[in-house]
């Protein structure tokens, strides 16, 4: 075998050496027959090409302008890096968009965004009222100021875009900003028109007014026959509350029963217990040059630093019991999409949440040698509750469920269970499936004390009528009362009106507390003073006197009434007059006590803010009568010619029919 080798080493030598070049090559090789991806045609606009690297510079930028201004994209409505790509090249091809050094500049400017980012994320619903404090203003603005630099070095990092590519990309978001700007001050509006706008909104009725509801008469109503509250039931029985001649309706919205498992975080730290030992050896350990004798200064601080370790690990480790037992349980189970197949016995056969708690305690003693209190189930099956029932609910009601990198409402979290989706078998809107009858095994709610609920939907009904009188009964009769209380109310609005023309509305007002005020239970009443009512709006922020037969009963009387006359000698009985609102079975009783008419000095104040406004609105009722909007998707595809290249073509070059349009779902 040797002399076969030495005789012929030249021919292996040479053979063997070629074929390492040929594997050395090949690679390189076939990557220059298949040509760079990012040069392969994606898509064109109209008969221009645009190639992958477009497209993916376009997701690098939509990337990075998301992280430097959520809430200015948020606002733009752009929804992705292909959204990002059509508003961008609609904005050149309009030539909004500058070069890199616009960009540069808009970066300068774009701390008070930063401001209302900072704001939002410490204050939240404060954030509106935080900022109008001075101080507090000041100091953001200095803490946007040194953020912003980094902010953009971090944005540009995790995005791979270069310095110039950056600012490119903030050139081309404050090129979108101009666009659309550009679109809605684009409307004009004759001097006819802005003067009826203005008198619309800057003439004023200034009223004294008092709402007195029906329910203030429903102790004389009396009792309804069963065939009075059948019959009743019967009109209403499908009317969604709050419409309708009068508001009244007993159609139900979704709603569920549900059971939850809690676990109470204080029990759970005093279960702990601290080794003084161990406490003292972490304490030398963080404190070596420190003597021995100081250990008792710090004692109570090194044992609640341990203790709150120790609750934390322990209340993670709870967390993967509960998954890996809920898991254990459903694993055998037929998908149905995203979803679990249920089998007939399942109620019977699956874990319960008893069940679970044992396991709970049982697996913290193994795992972390503590015994812990049992969790508590609790289990709300009695009656169906609304999204505003969970609310109320102690505990449960006020937690929050982290989903991604948001948090919401435990009931939130509990209204995405699968039964009250418009289509059984859609993605989860969570990202994890809920579905009545399998505990929830990746979502957990956390309250203010760090207690720890554990849910699951027990069962769900989407928004139906009521299945009997019976479930709705005690709302049926309030109802009922309430429409032949609102009779009554109307019969005695003559005799109101009369005593708000001898002594004010006021003298409405003490008429009806002299009776019934003492009851928690019966709805008070309060005079409002110099409410202004304009054509356009009525302010105040009682939902009744906003109504618009209430504004339309306030000009009727309004235009009546002299401008150049003093209010006082206008007589009472022209001021004075009554409003019914049906739709909110009340009555108003109300007294004009001003008139400010739209002056030419207030006309040349606000006309320019009004006509942008009038324009605002028009622009808003044209795009909401288009359903998709001329910055939507496909309104932008249409109008760019823009089409995806089908998936299936394998060369780049022009197809001979229409390539394969984009979804506008996208």
């Amino acid at each position: 075998m040797l002399k076969t080798l030495e005789k012929y080493k030249k021919y292996v030598l040479v053979i063997g050496g070629s074929m390492l070049m040929v594997a050395f090559l090949m690679p390189t090789a076939l990557s220059q027959m298949a040509g760079d991806p990012r040069k392969r045609v994606a898509a064109y606009l109209g008969k221009e090409k645009i190639l992958e690297g477009e497209l993916a510079t376009a997701h690098r930028e939509f990337s990075a302008v998301q992280r430097m201004a959520p809430l200015l994209v948020m606002n733009l409505g752009l929804r992705d890096d292909l959204h990002w790509f059509l508003m961008t090249t609609d904005a050149k091809r309009a030539g909004m968009v500058g070069a890199e050094t616009d960009g540069e500049m808009f970066l300068r400017e774009m701390t008070e965004l930063v401001v209302l980012q900072i704001a939002q994320a410490r204050y939240r619903q404060m954030a509106e009222f935080m900022l109008q404090q001075a101080e507090v203003r000041r100091q953001l603005f200095e803490e946007a100021e040194r953020a912003l630099p980094n902010m953009a070095l971090s944005a540009r990092r995790e995005t791979g875009l270069g310095e110039i590519e950056f600012y490119r990309a903030l050139a081309k978001l404050r090129g979108v900003l101009r666009l659309q700007a550009a679109f809605m001050q684009a409307g004009r509006l004759s001097d006819r028109r802005l003067q009826d706008a203005s008198r619309n909104l800057q003439e004023f009725a200034r009223v004294d007014a008092v709402v007195v509801p029906a329910t203030r008469l429903a102790e004389r109503v009396d009792d309804p026959t069963d065939e009075q509250l059948a019959e009743h039931f019967a009109r209403y029985r499908d009317v969604r509350p709050g419409t309708g001649e009068n508001g009244i309706g007993y159609l139900q919205p979704d709603r569920v029963k549900i059971a939850w498992l809690f676990v109470d975080h204080l029990a759970v730290s005093d279960a702990v217990r601290i080794d003084p030992v161990e406490a003292n050896k972490r304490w030398r350990k963080e404190n070596p040059t420190r003597a021995p004798d100081e250990f008792a200064k710090d004692r109570p601080a090194i044992e609640a630093a341990m203790r709150t370790e120790k609750v934390a690990s322990i209340m993670a480790q709870i967390d993967k019991i509960w998954r890996a037992q809920v898991m254990a349980s459903i694993r055998r189970l037929e998908a149905d999409g995203p979803y679990k197949r249920l089998p007939e016995d399942w109620d019977k056969t699956r874990p319960s949440l008893e069940s679970i708690a044992l396991g709970i305690v049982d697996g913290v003693r193994a795992a972390a040698e503590v015994s812990i209190p049992m969790p508590a189930v609790v289990i709300r099956e009695a009656s169906w509750l609304t999204a505003r029932d969970i609310e109320r609910i102690p505990g449960i009601g006020r937690s929050l469920v982290t989903v991604a990198n948001r948090t919401i409402p435990a009931w939130e979290a509990i209204y995405s269970v699968r039964e009250l989706l418009p289509g059984t078998t859609q993605s989860p809107p969570m990202g994890t499936p809920v579905q009545v009858g399998v505990p929830v095994a990746d979502l957990h709610s956390v309250d203010a004390s760090q207690n720890r609920y554990y849910f699951m939907v027990l069962d769900a009904r989407p928004s139906s009528a009521p299945e009997s009188l019976d479930e709705v009964r005690e709302q049926v009769v309030r109802g009922y009362k309430a429409i032949r209380a609102f009779d009554l109310l109307r019969e005695q609005g003559s005799m109101l009106e009369s005593l708000a023309v001898n002594e004010g509305v006021e003298a409405v007002e003490a008429m009806f507390s002299a009776s019934g005020e003492a009851d928690p239970a019966v709805e008070g009443l309060q005079v409002v003073h110099d409410l202004l009512v304009s054509r356009a709006e009525v302010g105040g922020s009682d939902p009744r006197l906003k109504d618009e037969v209430m504004r339309a009963a306030v000009w009727s009387r309004a235009e009546s009434i002299d401008p150049l006359r003093p209010i006082t000698q206008i007589s009472a009985e022209q001021r004075t007059f009554r409003v019914e609102l049906p739709r909110h079975l009340a009555l108003a009783v109300c007294q004009i006590s001003g008139f400010e008419p739209l002056t030419i000095e207030r006309y040349r104040q606000f006309g320019e803010q009004l006509a942008r406004g009038e324009q605002v609105r028009e622009l808003s009722k044209t795009i909401n009568s288009n359903s998709a909007g001329p910055f939507s998707i496909p309104a932008l595809t249409e109008r760019l010619g823009f089409r995806m290249v089908r998936r299936d073509r394998e060369d780049d070059s022009e197809p001979a029919g229409e390539p394969s349009p984009v979804e506008s779902g996208r």
